[in-house]
């Protein structure tokens, strides 16, 4: 749940920055987005898999999955809304 909330709050302030800027929302994203991604728990899973631990692997691979799953959804549900809402102002 606090990736998803994280990754909506990136994606969020992307689309606010992108739209004061008039610019593409992809640069803010990205700089918003990067100390979410779970590389610790990455880096462990890699080493647990290379030593052959694989009950560890698992385990940290599910978090780190998990993890990636929260942040890109998300990023759906802002860029969704964004979209909605940009259509709307289309609209009117």
């Amino acid at each position: 749940m606090a990736n998803l909330l994280a990754g909506f709050c990136a994606a969020l302030y992307a689309e606010v920055l992108a739209r004061c800027r008039n610019a593409p929302s992809t640069p803010f994203f990205i700089t918003a987005a990067i100390p979410l991604i779970p590389g610790s728990t990455l880096y462990y899973c890699m080493n647990a898999v290379v030593s052959n631990d694989l009950p560890a692997a698992e385990h940290l691979g599910e978090q780190t999955f998990l993890a990636a799953l929260g942040i890109a959804g998300g990023m759906a549900i802002a860029w969704c809304l964004a979209d909605l809402s940009r259509k709307l102002q289309g609209r009117l």
